[in-house]
């Protein structure tokens, strides 16, 4: 049981590091501009493919929605744990470990 306990004790380390890593706000704040620099320009350098005005938005449009969609996806992976189920999987795990080792289970209380 003890090498099992010794890679809880590591992959909980690892989640740590992972935890108190900033990401610097002006990586976020910079790509977020180039973004939305990049899909300014974007209908200028499309203008002379669509055939109305209409087109022209509706494809911009859908452009600028799929891309800041994958960069909110992408800051929501650079906090996971904000938006993960943390709370009930430790205790799931806790109750499961306590159950090889037949220990008690450990209360069910926040933090």
């Amino acid at each position: 049981y003890e090498s099992c306990i010794d890679d809880v004790a590591t992959a909980l380390g690892g989640c740590k590091r992972i935890y108190s890593t900033p990401i610097p706000p002006t990586y976020s704040r910079h790509a977020s501009r180039a973004l939305v620099a990049w899909l300014a320009c974007l209908p200028l350098a499309t203008a002379p493919l669509h055939a109305s005005d209409w087109t022209l938005a509706l494809s911009t449009g859908l452009t600028a929605f799929l891309v800041l969609g994958i960069e909110d996806i992408g800051m929501q992976i650079e906090e996971p744990f904000a938006v993960l189920p943390l709370h009930d999987l430790a205790l799931e795990l806790s109750q499961r470990v306590a159950a090889v080792v037949d220990g008690p289970p450990p209360p069910d209380h926040h933090l």
